[in-house]
């Protein structure tokens, strides 16, 4: 069982439509999200292999290595969209969270621009079904321990995608 988060432009935005009235989508990512704490998740690429990281001017990034700044606070609204939160960052006068946000065209925004109640930070996941999860025998290659798995933005930071480092 895995967990699917469709396209930047559907997630949070709840249907970007174009001129014609349709639906846009772009594909779908793999990620992991790997539980390391009470409600704290740290968030990989699964083909990279990079995690998802904000430093502390807020900036998105993927990072070769889990460091502190790969921690993100899951939490969940009544509406079941999810929201992640910088475990390690927040604004210092107010001590509000800095989300992990898309803007409308798929890229990372800036955590300390991205407030908790605009759709930019909800994820909405939908449940997916992987192949190996249904009827897994002992004979079957396939068979293991169970990761969850996340689909999200194909746009959401590429370098997780394609494995290149962070131009600075």
């Amino acid at each position: 069982m895995g967990w699917v988060w469709p396209n930047s432009e559907w997630v949070g935005l709840k249907g970007v439509e174009s001129k014609r009235g349709r639906c846009l989508w772009r594909g779908q990512t793999l990620f992991n999200l790997i539980p390391v704490g009470l409600r704290v998740v740290a968030i990989q690429g699964a083909r990279a292999g990079r995690y998802v990281a904000m430093n502390g001017a807020g900036v998105v990034y993927a990072s070769v290595h889990f460091t502190p700044e790969c921690r993100f606070k899951e939490c969940v609204f009544e509406n079941y969209h999810v929201l992640y939160a910088s475990a390690l960052y927040r604004q210092r006068r107010s001590g509000r969270a800095w989300y992990l946000g898309l803007d409308r065209h798929g890229r990372p925004m800036a955590g300390p621009r991205v407030r908790k109640d605009k759709a930019a930070a909800h994820f909405l996941p939908q449940l997916h079904f992987l192949p190996h999860d249904q009827g897994v025998t002992s004979s079957d290659p396939m068979a293991g321990p169970r990761v969850r798995k996340d689909k999200a933005a194909a746009h959401f930071l590429p370098q997780l995608l394609e494995g290149e480092p962070q131009k600075s």
